[in-house]
Order: structure tokens, then sequence, then C-alpha cells
């Protein structure tokens, strides 16, 4: 039997790091996708995605970058 699995996004550690604590105590199968690609400058983009991996990595949980495309973003 498979087990449900969920996609938490998240825009940096700040917002998502309460969550992220939350459900892998829970012991829920999720995987946590990071795109902001609004932050400015760079420094503090990877910054944020830094600190959301380190909390990732301290409960063990998938992380998954996006790119980071500011330009982009800015067209739309």
């Amino acid at each position: 039997m498979m087990s449900e699995k969920m996609l938490l996004v998240s825009c940096c550690a700040p917002c998502s790091c309460g969550v992220i604590a939350h459900l892998a105590v829970q012991g829920v199968n999720f995987t946590v996708l990071f795109y902001n690609p609004n932050i400015q400058p760079l420094s503090e983009y990877l910054r944020r995605c830094d600190e959301n991996k380190r909390v990732c990595d301290i409960y063990g949980v998938p992380f998954v970058e996006l790119e980071y495309d500011h330009d982009r973003w800015c067209c739309l």
C-alpha cells in the first residue's frame, strides 16, 4: 500500500520551519519545494535557500529548489 505524499511549497525558512518541524515529527511523507524568484539581491535569496535546506536536513526532509530567475519573474 502506497502512503500519500505532500509537497510543501516554501518561500523561506522563517515562513516554513515550524510547519516542517511539525510535519516531520508527525511522520508525514513530504518534500519541501523552495521557490521565490522575487527575492533580491541574489545573496539574500541564497541565504534564505540555504537556511531552508539546513532545516530540512535537520529533520531528514527531502528538499527541492526551483531555478532562481528574478528577471523572468519581473517580466511576468
